[in-house]
């Protein structure tokens, strides 16, 4: 379908409790190559905790989350490769420059042209605030910034906990724009948002938590 050859990311008989609040079970859910699938439910439904599961960052009491056949420990150095994840702490060095953060963050995964970088900092209208260190940033700037750094990564599957928050109106066009571009590419893109996600460009699947 496109440049990106990956795995499918599955999950089966989820079960997760917080406290002693069972925040979800029995749930299933994947997402192919191409494919966004938008997770959606209140506030405290536990999307963000889904994500974490999907990652392998939470482990859940019981059910399995698998990367093609195997699950996502046995496919380990695979699923990392192919996985990016943009949470609602965008993980920056405070005392590096939004360019220093941006080169660093790149450089980990794969070789990118700094003249692409330059391309994407003015895209995103961040080229002005590029030699200011990360810790003076705004909100809005810290995600956008996020947003730059998975889609230079190279990985297949992004899965992004409210990608659109801290946007304004024309970043938030960008961002949809760019999660476009990614699954129509052969990406995977799993997400959290309040608002719908790649509604005039791809084709949306969801999953639901209960508050």
């Amino acid at each position: 379908m496109g440049t990106l050859q990956h795995e499918t990311l599955s999950a089966h008989t989820l079960e997760l409790w917080r406290g002693d609040r069972c925040l979800f079970r029995d749930l299933n859910l994947s997402a192919a190559p191409g494919e966004l699938l938008q997770v959606t439910g209140p506030n405290g439904s536990g999307k963000t905790s889904l994500l974490r599961v999907l990652t392998g960052l939470t482990q859940p009491e019981s059910g399995q989350v698998l990367w093609g056949q195997r699950t996502i420990g046995q496919a380990r150095q695979a699923f990392q490769n192919a996985m990016g994840y943009v949470a609602h702490r965008e993980g920056l060095y405070d005392d590096l420059t939004l360019r220093q953060n941006l080169a660093w963050g790149c450089g980990l995964h794969a070789d990118v042209d700094q003249g692409l970088i330059e391309t994407m900092l003015e895209r995103t209208g961040l080229t002005p605030a590029a030699d200011v260190p990360a810790y003076a940033l705004s909100a809005g700037q810290k995600r956008r910034l996020s947003l730059v750094r998975i889609a230079l990564s190279g990985k297949a599957l992004w899965i992004l906990d409210e990608p659109l928050a801290n946007l304004d109106v024309d970043a938030r066009q960008w961002c949809d724009e760019l999660i476009g571009d990614h699954v129509e590419q052969g990406g995977t893109v799993i997400a959290t948002s309040h608002q719908p996600l790649g509604e005039n460009r791809v084709a949306r699947r969801e999953v639901g938590l209960a508050a």
